[in-house]
Order: structure tokens, then C-alpha cells, then sequence
């Protein structure tokens, strides 16, 4: 019986740390990148953020007055361990927007 209880904990750890679901991974990224110093850093505070969109590269982050490309660098796990996908992020210089393609 104890070696059973055993087993199971060790399964039901096991499920606890693999992989998040693609929508918990994507919302790990997203919060990552608007808690991140670098973004608030190069965007400042004065314009929102109306639009995050997700490339093929990582997430375009746009302002009212600028776009930002912010690369999402995935870490490899080691073999035989599992759990949360991990990432870096690598922030682009942000680019102005055409006065045309601006939101004020």
C-alpha cells in the first residue's frame, strides 16, 4: 500500500510540472514582457499600449506613438526533465509610427 501511495505521488508530480497549456505559456510571455523594465524603459509612460500581437519572431507590442518587436528566445530543457517551458526575451529598438499610422 505505501509502495502504491508512493508511486502516485510521484505521477501526480510529475503532471504538476510538465508543460503549461498553450494558453497559460502565452500569457506567462505576455506578463513577462509588461513586467519587464526594458519595455517601459524604451516606451516610457506616456502613450498606452493598444495592441500586442503574436509573430512568428515572438510579440509586436505597439503604442498609440510606436511598435516594438520583442523576440522570445525558448531555453531547451535539459533531456529527461520536464516543466514550464523557459524563454528569454530579446527587446528590439522601438520604431516611430508614420504620423498616418499613429493613434492619438
Amino acid at each position: 500500500m505505501n509502495k502504491l501511495l508512493i508511486i502516485l505521488l510521484a505521477c501526480f508530480g510529475c503532471t504538476l510540472s510538465a508543460a503549461l497549456p498553450p494558453y497559460f505559456h502565452s500569457q506567462k510571455e505576455i506578463v513577462s514582457i509588461l513586467e519587464d523594465k526594458r519595455l517601459h524603459n524604451a516606451f516610457g509612460s506616456a502613450f498606452p499600449i493598444v495592441k500586442i500581437e503574436k509573430n512568428k519572431e515572438g510579440y509586436l507590442i505597439t503604442t498609440t506613438r510606436q511598435q516594438m518587436q520583442v523576440d522570445v528566445k525558448y531555453i531547451p530543457m535539459p533531456k529527461g526533465l520536464v516543466g514550464p517551458g523557459k524563454f528569454e526575451l530579446n527587446f528590439q529598438d522601438p520604431i516611430d509610427l508614420p504620423y498616418e499610422e499613429s493613434l492619438f
